[in-house]
């Protein structure tokens, strides 16, 4: 019987930043970004009960522990002569597609709520 949790083992993307000053930070923010996506999309949830936050602490509330970061996470940066672009966080948002999209052509079901935790994928997985 499947456990539900997904594990991520490699993770590619590639992104358009127009001249690329420091290629190296512009990596490290996009992979940073790529990891608290992740835990975003598979750990992380508050639950309230009677208008209370019920996680109080990092010992309650789930984040992506080291053990379960990708033994591989790859950033091409797109030679581009358009004007610098910021970066930000522009790592975070594609992860719950890529995921999705990776779970759908594995399994021919669609994971429509986030996070993505074992509970739910069972339920997909079964439905």
């Amino acid at each position: 019987m499947p456990t539900g949790k997904i594990i991520v083992h490699k993770f590619w993307s590639a992104h358009d930043a127009g001249i690329v000053v420091q290629p190296e930070n512009v990596k490290a923010q996009i992979e940073g970004g790529i990891t608290m996506g992740m835990s975003s999309v598979l750990k992380e949830q508050l639950t309230i009960v009677d208008e209370t936050v019920q996680q109080t602490n990092f010992h309650d509330y789930q984040l992506l522990r080291i053990d379960e970061v990708p033994e591989l996470v790859k950033t091409a940066i797109i030679d581009s002569s358009g004007p610098p672009q910021g970066v930000g966080e522009s790592g975070t948002p594609l992860v719950a597609c890529a995921i999705a999209n990776a779970f759908f052509k594995l399994t021919g079901k669609q994971l429509t709520h986030l996070p993505f935790t074992p509970d739910r994928v069972r339920q997909v997985l079964h439905s």
